[in-house]
């Protein structure tokens, strides 16, 4: 069994009270049983610098933790001591104090701990059973389990909690606006059934609400804590908890609390009394008592506060000094307390030695020589003390509460039974009267006092028979845990069974329909059918004249809507969409009829690249929300039967990730190959290459005289894919999402992750192109065939590629049937078509011939080899109307029209956000209005340095700047789009008082509903899907016509891309009189007959698309 302690102390790092020896002794107990234990705690400044040092570093974990609005780094290191494994969890700005509690920010600190040691696990590798929680400190842990975790991670979901209440004084108690926003918990959490105490929240009752089981340190606390006394306000909440509640009395280590070997002793002993006499005379003599053997020393080793009883003894202290016996006082405390003590020992020097400090070795020398140990606590939930006293063989007196009854048998001097004395009633009297009774023992009964010494000699207060007890409640969580996976295994097998059961039911219904459309015209032209075929993919997988490479599949079906949320949806009015906006759209979505969501990054991110420069890869930017937030995304996404795959971006990080900011620390760092370092050249950059973002590709670190590979931005550095550490701890992360749920990866510039080795230049300028080194390398395909075994295989997900710079037989390699590296890519070919010989930023008119050819080869290429992704604009791209279509007179037309094209290719469509509104580029009035960094860095390059047009630079950045993508989507007529209530991050199209959301869902002819027949008619015909391309009338220049064959069915597609009225000769002109259907159209067709328009000679209107499905050619 795999378990967790979580606590805010453990000796000897950490202690400021019998919680840190508890933790410091019973996982020792418990790794001799056979479990795995492991202890996670705060490093404190103060823990000794002796094992500081031995701290691993090497493999420190360091990943962010969501707090709120907060992101705050976190680290583990590691320490193995005594054979136990201890992580500790730091930082500075939270534990590196003075002491461990009593800041007006420990809600924050401990918030901190509480999330860090859940978000810890899949760091340190190490899945717990059970998470053993102890006080207020980690209280909070069993709350963030069950609300934010295990209903929707699979890692999480069958670890159970426990939590073991130290002192239920000690709560937690902080106010509900300061919980509700370090925890990301709404309102609900906090009124008196839940969270609430005191009008605040308290993290202990978070605990004792939602862990599996509490534990109380003895027996006779748990169940005082029941009563209205002892309970401290929560009573009514154990007594309602009272059947997952068990008392189990803490231990000692006997190791560690050893007579026979303490170091600290004048003279070490066994159960030798004569022994024991010298060590008292050692403690008489150094606290300067006369040294006298004829009357007992009698002690206290304790905090002098109200609790501990201090009030008893004051009440009767001149009683107590007459008895002829000797008095040690050994702590601090109250003040008052402490002053009493030091004034009575002043007056009766010979009577009370008081030590008003802490000294472990004099407690011991106590311990030791001492003949009666006190404790008249008020309330005791277990007691250390009077169990190191007996292991010392002082003889205990005790009031009878807690712990101390469950330690102490009362000797009863007719029976010889018993192992101390005790009192009942909170009484000073009855204390007195104790006191007295013992001493009597002690001074005129060595037979009954040699007989307490015998029973004490027989007691075992080491953690052997708890630690047991603890085991024995551990496995029976882990088989309530067992019994919890085998019954979600039998209802997930019973929701497959059924859902088998209602595929089957269609199919049969499928079918049956097929089987009626194709005896219909059989039956009307006086023809018999010779038994049905389908036009669809087969149940195996094949095809019938189509061609699907690996058959069917749910992401080639599907239809993707691209979301860049910094500007979908602001929820709060600070002018940056974020994930509560997004799912206020989801409806919309669900509209629309997608399929599948692609969010691009919503991950930590300084936001240099717009969140493509990750920070921390299992965080989500403060910008976009918390990961409580995220988490119910995903959780509303699924509930509307749509998907959610993430942005993946690997081949660099940001500058102010964890591992950059340890690689550049030093050349010997562990992290330094985590990134592409090299030496500088005859004083330039280590070779030529220029970034895509502009300038060079290398950025040189004056810390360590070095050069670092960016090939994007200064703050994007390159990570070294070389290094299979950098692999696994993407591969964990990788897994770390699938494992929340989400449904896919699109993976950026996924072909970049290989690099030719010895970096070489590019030939020409001083600083050149050096793609052929950098993309589609060496082992681009070895580490994706890697990632696909260690994770993608072992998921039904959906992957994509961004891949510039391939062709299809590389794409081939990339989406192989084989199913061993991705599913698909993106290609960049028919974006670069209006680009001139000067790139990107010297555009040009592209032409319909090259379209026809480049999509041509694409769709043939990897027809029943690999799969195409579809796409004519991203976030990387301009609007597709302004580029492709008009956006002007014909943009409704033209955007229908390309949607058509973008929908009838074989292959999977991705829509991204406001395509389906028609949203058009916007005209940037100057530079200052841009936002995107390969813009403003190209502008600075070619402008501000260089000396070139602005205008000229101005025209390119208005045709082809990705800001063009990036503007807030368009909502509503109101102000800002109704995209936000504050200042967008990035200005609003003008143009969208006409061009909304709002607008296209009221008109039942909008670029909105054309989008939602297509994506229809993509789940009803198959051939759309799975049918062979080919192009009809390849030198036309004007008209793009296709078809696509699946089976008996053939699609034929005819799209004008002009804005004048243009002649085509159909080659189907026959099969007007019945043979055709037409499915879609963006203008009016003929005069009500479905089959009307399909003529020998047709005039195609401006950007008109027509789609027919024929039925016999």
């Amino acid at each position: 069994m795999n378990i967790l302690f979580a606590a805010s102390e453990a000796a000897p790092f950490a202690k400021t009270g019998g919680l840190g020896d508890v933790i410091g002794s019973l996982p020792k107990e418990l790794k001799r049983n056979g479990a795995d234990v492991r202890v996670i705690l705060p490093k404190y400044d103060e823990i000794p610098q002796v094992f500081k040092d031995k701290m691993e570093t090497a493999n420190l974990v360091t990943f962010r933790v969501n707090l709120g609005w907060r992101s705050q780094y976190c680290g583990i290191q590691t320490l193995e001591h005594e054979g136990v494994t201890f992580y500790f969890v730091d930082n500075e700005f939270y534990f590196r104090r003075s002491g461990h509690y009593g800041y007006g920010d420990d809600a924050e600190r401990f918030a901190f701990y509480c999330r860090a040691v859940i978000d810890s696990l899949p760091h340190i590798g190490f899945k717990p059973d059970v998470i053993h929680c102890h006080d207020w400190q980690a209280g909070m842990i069993p709350v963030l389990l069950r609300a934010q975790y295990s209903p929707y991670y699979p890692f999480y979901e069958d670890i159970k909690t426990v939590i073991t209440i130290h002192n239920l004084r000690y709560q937690g108690l902080f106010s509900k606006e300061t919980m509700m926003d370090l925890f990301g918990l709404d309102a609900g959490y906090f009124n008196g059934d839940q969270l609430e105490m005191y009008d605040g929240g308290s993290f202990l009752k978070g605990g004792l609400l939602y862990s599996d089981r509490i534990t109380a340190v003895s027996p006779t606390y748990a169940e005082e804590i029941r009563t209205p006394f002892f309970g401290e306000h929560m009573d009514s909440l154990l007594r309602y908890r009272s059947e997952a509640t068990v008392g189990i009395v803490n231990g000692i280590d006997y190791d560690l609390f050893n007579p026979m070997t303490d170091s600290h002793l004048a003279v070490t002993y066994r159960d030798s009394l004569s022994k024991k006499r010298l060590n008292k005379t050692h403690l008489q003599q150094r606290l300067g008592l006369p040294v006298r053997d004829d009357v007992p020393v009698i002690s206290l080793v304790t905090r002098l506060v109200q609790q501990k009883g201090i009030d008893l003894i004051r009440h009767v202290l001149p009683e107590l000094l007459s008895l002829d016996a000797q008095w040690v006082i050994v702590g601090t405390g109250d003040h008052e307390y402490e002053q009493l003590f030091r004034e009575a020992a002043a007056r009766h020097p010979d009577k009370l030695a008081a030590y008003i400090a802490f000294d472990d070795g004099l407690a011991r020398q106590v311990y030791a020589g001492s003949d009666l140990f006190l404790m008249p606590s008020l309330f005791e939930p277990c007691g250390i003390g009077q169990l190191i006293a007996m292991r010392y063989r002082t003889v205990p007196i005790v009031r009878e509460t807690g712990g101390l009854k469950d330690t102490v048998q009362p000797y009863n001097e007719f029976t010889g039974e018993g192992t101390g004395f005790s009192f009942n009633s909170y009484n000073a009297h009855d204390m007195l009267h104790t006191v007295r009774r013992a001493v009597h023992f002690y001074l005129h009964d060595q037979d009954a006092w040699r007989n307490l010494m015998a029973n004490i000699k027989k007691t075992d207060f080491s953690w052997k028979k708890s630690a047991l007890q603890y085991k024995s409640l551990y496995q029976e969580l882990i088989r309530e845990a067992a019994d919890a996976s085998k019954e979600r295994q039998r209802a997930w097998q019973e929701a497959e069974r059924r859902r088998g059961e209602q595929e089957a039911q269609l199919r049969v219904a499928a079918a049956h329909a097929a089987q009626l459309r194709e005896a219909a015209p059989a039956a009307a032209s006086g023809r018999t059918s010779a038994g049905p075929k389908s036009a669809a993919v087969s149940e195996t997988g094949e095809d019938d004249g189509g061609g699907a490479p690996g058959g069917k599949a749910w992401w080639k079906e599907s239809v993707v809507y691209q979301i860049y949320p910094r500007s979908f949806k602001d929820s709060n009015g600070d002018g940056i969409g974020d994930i509560p906006g997004i799912i206020s759209k989801l409806d919309y979505l669900k509209e629309l009829g997608v399929d599948v969501i692609w969010l691009s990054p919503v991950y930590q991110s300084p936001n240099d690249d717009n969140g493509y420069d990750i920070s921390d890869y299992r965080g989500i930017m403060d910008d976009f929300g918390t990961m409580a937030d995220w988490e119910k995304l995903l959780a509303e996404v699924h509930s509307r039967d749509m998907k959610l795959i993430m942005d993946l971006v690997v081949n660099h990080s940001s500058d102010e990730h964890a591992w950059f900011l340890e690689s550049r620390s030093s050349k010997e760092n562990p992290y330094r190959d985590y990134y592409i370092w090299r030496p500088g050249r005859d004083g330039r950059e280590p070779n030529n290459w220029t970034s895509i973002f502009s300038g060079p590709a290398w950025e040189y670190d004056e810390q360590t005289g070095e050069y670092y590979l960016h090939l994007f931005s200064r703050k994007q550095p390159d990570l070294n894919w070389e290094n299979p550490r950098v692999r696994e701890k993407i591969y964990d992360m990788m897994t770390w999402w699938l494992d929340k749920g989400i449904d896919g990866f699109r993976m950026d510039v996924i072909n970049m992750i290989s690099k030719t080795e010895g970096l070489p230049s590019a030939g020409g300028d001083r600083y050149a192109w050096g793609g052929d080194y950098f993309m589609n390398g060496p082992r681009v395909h070895e580490f994706l065939r890697e990632m696909n075994e260690k994770v993608l295989s072992r998921y039904d997900i959906m992957t994509v590629g961004e891949t510039p710079g391939v062709t299809p037989d590389d794409a081939a390699r990339y989406a192989n049937a084989d199913g061993t590296e991705l599913n698909m890519v993106f290609q960049f070919e028919h974006m670069e078509l209006d680009s001139g010989w000067g790139g990107k930023w010297d555009p040009c008119a592209w032409k319909l011939k090259d379209l026809k050819a480049t999509i041509g080869r694409w769709q043939t290429g990897l027809h029943g080899r690999a799969w195409n992704s579809l796409y004519l604009n991203n976030h990387d791209q301009p609007r597709m109307v302004s580029r492709f279509g008009n956006d002007r007179e014909y943009r409704v037309e033209s955007a229908k029209m390309l949607a058509t094209f973008l929908h009838t290719l074989e292959g999977t469509p991705y829509i991204y956000q406001g395509e389906e509104l028609g949203m058009t580029n916007v005209h940037f009035k100057g530079i200052e209005d841009c936002r995107d960094v390969e813009t403003l860095n190209m502008y600075r390059e070619r402008v501000t340095e260089g000396g070139g047009n602005h205008d000229e630079v101005m025209n390119a950045i208005r045709i082809k700047g990705r800001d063009n993508a990036r503007t807030p989507m368009q909502w509503s007529p109101e102000e800002n789009a109704g995209f936000t209530t504050g200042t967008p991050w990035l200005h609003v199209n003008p143009n969208y008082t006409e061009i909304n959301a709002e607008a296209v869902l009221a008109d039942t002819d909008s670029i909105f509903h054309y989008y939602r027949k297509l994506i229809a008619l993509r789940k009803i015909h198959p051939v759309i899907v799975y049918g062979s391309y080919e192009i009809v009338a390849e030198e036309d220049e004007r008209i793009y016509a296709y078809t696509r064959t699946l089976g008996n069915d053939r699609l034929f597609v005819m799209l004008n891309f002009t804005g004048e009225t243009a002649s085509f000769a159909s080659p189907y002109p026959l099969l007007a009189g019945g043979g055709g259907e037409l499915l879609i159209a963006n203008y009016p067709v003929g005069e009500g007959s479905e089959t009307s328009g399909l003529d020998a000679e047709l005039q195609l209107r401006p950007f008109e698309a027509r789609v027919y499905l024929l039925k016999a050619f």
